[in-house]
């Protein structure tokens, strides 16, 4: 065994280390679970924290195919050098942000931000400090959520949520984004 493959491994094992450990950190996940729900503000990470999460996500990614039916444990994602991992309440805020962050790059909004198929460090920087909230998780989500309804149900989701002012091919979060990187970044 490698040396990076023994340090994976001692970073995987200790994440059950005892039963108190594994008790508090199931706690810690059902306190910040809550506080989500509740619409209590996503806590702030580093920027660090969000780059070891995409790196993570990428060669997992890369590793298993994704499967929506398959959930990966915070102690896969230590091992794989992930150093929130051992903090399920900030490892979870770390996965919000990298979900706003994935959605804001697919979908090519961050272009003039990204060079060489990377980010800039402003960018992490944002996702990782930008004030943020179950709703804006939720206008990353109702895209994806359309384009996977029948083509009907999401023409007339769209239809109405237009009708209502809001136009989920041009989410908030993204104005909301770019004023934090340009103002706060």
């Amino acid at each position: 065994m490698t040396s990076d493959e023994n340090a994976s491994l001692d970073r995987f094992i200790s994440n059950f280390d005892n039963p108190e450990k594994l008790q508090a950190d199931a706690q810690a996940a059902l306190a910040a679970g809550e506080e989500f729900n509740k619409g209590a503000p996503i806590p702030t990470v580093s920027a660090s924290d969000i780059k070891q999460l995409s790196e993570a996500t990428r060669r997992l990614n890369a590793e298993i195919p994704p499967d929506p039916s398959m959930a990966i444990g915070t102690a896969v994602y230590a091992s794989y050098g992930v150093e929130c991992a051992s903090e399920p309440a900030k490892f979870m805020a770390a996965q919000w942000r990298l979900t706003v962050l994935s959605d804001l790059l697919e979908r090519g909004v961050l272009n003039a931000y990204v060079h060489g198929g990377v980010p800039d460090e402003k960018v992490f920087i944002a996702a990782a400090t930008i004030p943020l909230t179950k709703v804006d998780i939720g206008e990353v989500m109702v895209p994806q959520a359309l384009a996977q309804a029948p083509p009907e149900l999401g023409a007339r989701a769209r239809e109405e949520m237009k009708a209502q002012g809001y136009d989920p091919a041009h989410p908030n979060i993204d104005g909301k984004f770019f004023r934090w990187l340009q103002d706060s970044c």
